[in-house]
């Protein structure tokens, strides 16, 4: 059953700010009792006017966003060339590893799915959060400070978008972190 149309209610006025508002004038009135200073008001609830419809001729077209322009082949950058042939190959230079893609990419020719398609293609796991479990990050721009402070103290080997496809590029499934010498940035076999 529809709920009861109100005509009035009963508005408990404090300090001359409201306070509440009642649908009941004697459960407003007990409640106005247990303030000091309240009144309570009583105020006309106006029906709205219901919308006129526009019909369809006075009604203004929808805007459409217009698509994402795509750049022509010359225009690509060479990491999206790249990342083009790599996907339309297959391999296994990621077998083993558990990768997190995160951030923006830094290539406008670039986008997140051909990032994530390049770590399944090439045999990662693709995840979404870090974890201990975790063995490597591609960091794109706008990274969370969360994600690179979890990366630093979990020793993860993170990589940019242009390390990541020379690493596939490359081969090689081996698990790397950083090593510990925090100067050269190089790299060292982690146990598994």
């Amino acid at each position: 059953m529809p709920p009861k149309a109100l005509s009035h209610v009963y508005v408990i006025v404090q300090d001359g700010a409201p306070t509440a508002a009642y649908a009941d004038e004697s459960a407003a009135n007990d409640a106005a009792d247990e303030l000091d200073g309240a009144e309570v008001h009583e105020v006309e609830v106006k029906k709205a006017e219901p919308k006129a419809k526009a019909t369809k001729a006075a009604a203004a077209p929808k805007a459409k966003a217009a698509p994402k322009a795509k750049a022509a082949d010359g225009d690509k950058s060479e990491l999206a060339e790249r990342i083009e042939e790599l996907l339309s190959g297959s391999g296994d230079s990621l077998s083993g590893l558990t990768v997190v893609v995160t951030g923006v990419p830094t290539d406008p020719n670039v986008t997140r799915k051909q990032l994530d398609a390049l770590v399944t293609t090439y045999g990662g796991k693709l995840v979404k959060s870090i974890s201990k479990n975790t063995d490597l990050v591609v960091l794109g721009a706008s990274a969370g400070p969360k994600k690179l402070e979890q990366i630093e103290e979990l020793g993860i080997e993170s990589l940019d978008h242009d390390e990541f496809v020379e690493r596939i590029g490359g081969g090689g499934g081996t698990k790397r972190v950083p090593a510990d010498d925090g100067e050269t940035g190089g790299k060292k076999k982690r146990k598994t």
